[in-house]
């Protein structure tokens, strides 16, 4: 959460050609028809959770062939069911950050669910931390980069892997 990974991942679809991006929380939005914040509200986190689930599996299911660049939402990695998923598909990239360029990049936080049921983003991130390292194949530090910066080293990424 706050690391810019749909902004990146919109970037980095732009420039490679033939390659696709899917925002999974747009994704799932689409699907239901509902705000992922009326979601959480209205039914729960593990219903949220769930629904997550789904639209990855949808998401995953679509890929038709070229570089499809996939943003997870923040704890869409918390069900080891999804972990597996991406191992599987995927070059997956954490874009490690520290709670502070985080924090700058949320602002208040409004609109992040999680972080409206009290959760501070220190606490979050450092209970996520050892799921996201285990799921990336690539770890990509994002503090003081830019989303162009950090689009070259992925690439570089890519093209070496």
């Amino acid at each position: 959460m706050g690391s810019g990974k749909s902004t990146l991942g919109r970037l980095l679809s732009s420039r490679m050609e033939g390659s696709s991006f899917i925002d999974l929380d747009d994704h799932l939005e689409q699907m239901t028809g509902r705000k992922i914040p009326d979601i959480f509200r209205e039914d729960g986190e593990n219903v949220f959770r769930g629904l997550e689930t789904e639209a990855l599996i949808d998401a995953v299911s679509s890929y038709e062939g070229g570089t499809m660049f996939l943003s997870l939402g923040g704890g869409t990695l918390l069900r080891p069911g999804n972990r597996e998923i991406i191992r599987a598909v995927s070059h997956c990239i954490y874009l490690r950050g520290t709670a502070g360029t985080l924090a700058k990049h949320l602002g208040d936080g409004s609109g992040r669910p999680v972080l409206q049921q009290g959760s501070s983003l220190e606490a979050l991130l450092q209970s996520r931390i050892p799921i996201y390292e285990s799921a990336a194949r690539y770890i990509v530090d994002i503090d003081g980069k830019t989303p162009e910066m950090l689009a070259e080293e992925i690439e570089t990424l890519l093209k070496d892997s």
